[in-house]
């Protein structure tokens, strides 16, 4: 991390993989990095790692809710996961598929998501 007025270098914050995602929250008092199989919180102003959860699917992106209490990470075999800011505990895991008009048919076929946006 740097200082946006010197671009002296404040703190590296180690994630022990490449990172895929990185999200700031409102508040810009958490800090959130993703990689292939671990999504991890920070504290940005001390750099203090607050939690760690292993991640089984791959995800897309990640945001987190509008008071900050929570993540959103939608994945690439079409669930939409709900985190905890608090812990990294699991809240919610919604799985979404392409379905033909009729909401009385079963689904036609299941296509990987690509990307998704917020």
């Amino acid at each position: 991390m740097y200082n946006t007025a010197t671009f002296e270098e404040l703190r590296a914050l180690e994630h022990g993989e490449p990172v895929r995602h990185l999200c700031v929250a409102a508040s810009a008092d958490l800090l959130a990095s993703c990689g292939r199989k671990k999504l991890l919180l920070w504290n940005p102003h001390t750099g203090a790692l607050i939690w760690s959860t292993d991640v089984t699917e791959l995800a897309l992106g990640m945001w987190f809710e509008e008071d900050d209490m929570g993540m959103i990470v939608p994945t690439r075999n079409n669930k939409v996961i709900s985190l905890s800011a608090d812990s990294g505990t699991l809240l919610t895991s919604s799985v979404f598929f392409d379905l033909q008009e009729n909401a009385t048919t079963a689904p036609v076929y299941r296509q990987e998501a690509t990307h998704a946006s917020y």
